[in-house]
């Protein structure tokens, strides 16, 4: 299923004209700063790289759809904030 919404992902960037890319190691999804892995009870947990403690997001991993669009609109969201205290 992660591969899944690696595709997901890279289409979206692609289409946003942007380098981003999504990759997948170990059955672990990174994407900048975030990282998607596996969880308990057939969930994804997404994690900051500088906050590896405790997830972000935790999302159904049967819902591909979902899970590459919290991390689509993290990411987005991170890179809106730069460019405005920028």
């Amino acid at each position: 299923m992660i591969a899944i919404v690696e595709s997901k992902l890279n289409r979206v960037f692609e289409a946003l004209g942007s380098p981003i890319r999504a990759t997948t190691e170990d059955g672990d999804l990174f994407v900048r700063d975030i990282i998607v892995t596996a969880g308990p009870d057939g969930m994804y947990d997404v994690f900051e790289a500088g906050s590896p403690d405790a997830p972000i997001h935790t999302v159904p991993a049967d819902d591909p759809s979902t899970v590459a669009g919290v991390v689509a609109m993290h990411i987005a969201r991170k890179i809106i904030s730069a460019a405005v205290e920028a």
